[in-house]
C-alpha cells in the first residue's frame, strides 16, 4: 500500500550519507542526463533544485515544470507559490534534488496515505533559504499504472486533503490572513475528485457512498472553498453545483450517467484493439 512507499523513502533518507538526495518511484524513470542537470544547479548557497517532469498517460504525454530558471529566496518562493502549486510540481518528491543536512530528521509521515508528499515538501521548504526552479523534463512519472494508490480511496483521505490545505495556507501566509487562491481550488477539485470516487466504488463494489458524502459535504472548511468561484472545466462546475446545494440523489445520477458512459468507451476500446 501506499504507507509501503513512506516507509521505503524513509528507509532511503536514514541510509543516505551522500550530500545530497532525490526520489525515483518505482514505476518511474528517468532519462540519462537526469541527475547531471539537477546537479549543476545546485550551488552552496542552494537549499533545493525544484525541476519539470513528463507525465505519461494512455492519453497523452504532457510537460509539467517552469519555462526558464528562477532562483528565488523563501519569501519570493512564498509570493509565487500559486503559480508553482498550479504547475503541479510542488506536492510530489520526485524531479527535485534535496540537501542530505537540511532533511535531517524530516521524514514522510506513514499514517497519512494521500499528499504525505506535499507535507513533507512543506516542511522541507520551510527551512529552505534559496530556491531555484528549472527547466527539466527528463523525470518521467508513469501513471499507466491504473492500480496505482491514486486510483484508491481510504477512510482518511478526506480529512488528508483538509490537513493539506491548511498547512499550504499556513505555509503561504504564515501568520497573515488567508485570501481564496490556488490553494483554495485545488481543495475544491480534489474533494470533488474523492465525491466521484465514492460514488465509482458504489456503482463497481455496492459499498453506499451516502453517508461518507453527506460528512465530507457538512465540513465547514471544504463548504466555504466550495462555494467560491473558479476556472473550472465544465464538468467539475456541474460537480461542483451539486455539491454546493448538497444533492445526494444529482450526484449520484451525475456520476452514474459518467460511469456508464465510461465503462461503455472502455468496452468499445477493448473490442477495436482485439
Amino acid at each position: 500500500n501506499n504507507s509501503g512507499v513512506s516507509k521505503a523513502r524513509n528507509v532511503g533518507i536514514e541510509m543516505a550519507t551522500g550530500k545530497y538526495i532525490t526520489f525515483i518511484d518505482s514505476d518511474d524513470w528517468v532519462d540519462e542526463n537526469y541527475l547531471k542537470s539537477l546537479i549543476q544547479y545546485m550551488k552552496e548557497d542552494t537549499s533545493i533544485v525544484i525541476g519539470g517532469y513528463k507525465w505519461i498517460s494512455y492519453k497523452e504525454i504532457s510537460r509539467k515544470g517552469v519555462i526558464h530558471p528562477i532562483v528565488l529566496t523563501l519569501n519570493q518562493f512564498r509570493e509565487k507559490f500559486d503559480l508553482f502549486y498550479s504547475l503541479d510540481i510542488l506536492n510530489p518528491p520526485f524531479g527535485k534534488l534535496y540537501r542530505n543536512d537540511i532533511i535531517r530528521n524530516q521524514r514522510f509521515d506513514p499514517s497519512i496515505q494521500l499528499g504525505e508528499d506535499l507535507l513533507f515538501n512543506l516542511a522541507y521548504f520551510g527551512h529552505s533559504s534559496k530556491i531555484v526552479l528549472i527547466s527539466n523534463f527528463e523525470y518521467n512519472y508513469n501513471v499507466l499504472n491504473t492500480a496505482s494508490a491514486t486510483k484508491k480511496i481510504r477512510e482518511n483521505d478526506f480529512d488528508s486533503i483538509i490537513k493539506h490545505f491548511q498547512e499550504a495556507k499556513n505555509f503561504k501566509y504564515m501568520d497573515n490572513k488567508w485570501h481564496l487562491d490556488e490553494i483554495d481550488k485545488r481543495l475544491c477539485t480534489n474533494g470533488i475528485g474523492l465525491i466521484q470516487l465514492a460514488f465509482y466504488r458504489e456503482f463497481s463494489e455496492n459499498i453506499k457512498a451516502e453517508n461518507i458524502v453527506k460528512e465530507w459535504l457538512d465540513n465547514d472548511i471544504f463548504n466555504k472553498v466550495l462555494s467560491q468561484r473558479y476556472n473550472l472545466p465544465l464538468k467539475l462546475k456541474i460537480s461542483q453545483l451539486f455539491c454546493v446545494r448538497k444533492s445526494i440523489f444529482c450526484l449520484r445520477l451525475y456520476y452514474f450517467l459518467k460511469f456508464e458512459i465510461s465503462r461503455i468507451i472502455r468496452k468499445e476500446d477493448i473490442k477495436i484493439e482485439r
